[in-house]
C-alpha cells in the first residue's frame, strides 16, 4: 500500500502506467522495425527484379518472365489484372506493373 507521504514527495509511480508505456514502446520500436524492414525489401525488389528486362515490357517479354503462354498474358491484360497501355494494336506493359502485381498475388510470412 502506498503512503500519503510517497505520493506527495513524487515517489510512488502507478506500475500499470509504466508497464503500458514500456508495452507501447516496444509495439512502436517493432513496427517502425518492421516498417523499415519492409522499405528495405521494397527497394531491394524494384532494383533487382527483371534487370536485364527493359522498362516496358511487349507480351513476349511478360511471358518469358512468368514462364507461361503468351495466351495466358493476354488472358492476364484482358482481365485488366496488370496495369497496362494498349498503343494500337500492342500491349506495353511497365516493368513496375507487373512486379506489383507479383507482390500482389505473393503471400509473405513475416519478415
Amino acid at each position: 500500500m502506498t503512503s500519503l507521504r510517497e505520493i506527495k514527495l513524487g515517489i510512488y509511480t502507478n506500475r500499470w502506467f509504466d508497464i503500458f508505456h514500456a508495452v507501447k514502446e516496444t509495439l512502436f520500436r517493432n513496427i517502425n522495425l518492421n516498417l523499415r524492414r519492409a522499405v528495405v525489401a521494397k527497394n531491394n525488389i524494384n532494383n533487382s527484379m527483371f534487370r536485364e528486362y527493359p522498362d516496358v515490357l511487349n507480351v513476349e517479354d511478360m511471358s518469358q518472365i512468368l514462364n507461361v503462354s503468351v495466351k495466358t498474358v493476354y488472358k492476364l491484360l484482358k482481365d485488366q489484372s496488370v496495369e497496362h497501355l494498349k498503343i494500337g494494336r500492342e500491349y506495353r506493359i511497365p516493368k513496375i506493373s507487373l512486379i506489383k502485381y507479383l507482390l500482389k498475388k505473393t503471400v509473405y510470412k513475416g519478415f
